[in-house]
């Protein structure tokens, strides 16, 4: 597996991978530059953590009074900006981290709060979209490449976002993914 290191020096700044066996410089190893674009809107990931406290909170689990008040602070603000379409708030597939617990369903609607329906592609096809446009630079011999923000979601999630906040009610059906 190869691994990445920065030498630098007064006047030295040299990137280098390790490969196992000997240094390779980047400019050596034909490494493009890459550059990820950002959604057009501040994005926010919520750790399934957080979703967990959440649910807690709306359900009247015993947590910290400082806690509560820090989520129900959060979740005012994020529903909020998302109402509003100033802030994307996405919903992962996290399910699996806190499927089959006594409140995946609370943390399911918490999330669903959150999102306002707003989903990610899974983690695999986000990933495997990044390798795709990587190997189609390094095949064509780009000395740089961009990573489009759209490869994270099926559609357009801004204007996805500004659909839903134009409806009265936000429905959600949750299927679980095979």
């Amino acid at each position: 597996m190869a691994t990445l290191r920065t030498l630098a020096g007064p006047q030295v700044s040299l990137r280098l991978f390790y490969t196992g066996m000997l240094f390779v410089s980047v400019e050596e190893f034909g490494m493009p530059k890459t550059s990820i674009e950002k959604p057009r809107l501040p994005t926010l990931w919520v750790d399934t953590a957080i979703g967990m406290k959440l649910a807690k909170v709306s359900r009247g689990k015993s947590i910290s009074d400082v806690e509560m008040r820090r989520m129900t602070r959060l979740k005012e603000l994020v529903v909020g900006l998302a109402r509003s379409c100033r802030l994307l708030c996405p919903e992962g597939d996290q399910e699996l981290e806190y499927w089959d617990t006594r409140l995946d369903e609370g943390i399911s609607k918490e999330f669903a709060a959150l999102s306002r329906g707003i989903w990610m592609l899974p983690h695999q096809a986000a990933h495997n979209s990044q390798i795709f446009v990587a190997m189609s630079a390094h095949v064509r011999g780009d000395k740089e490449f961009r990573l489009p923000s759209e490869i994270y979601f099926r559609g357009d999630p801004v204007s996805e976002l500004r659909k839903i906040s134009q409806q009265s009610t936000l429905f959600r059906f949750m299927a679980f993914r095979t």
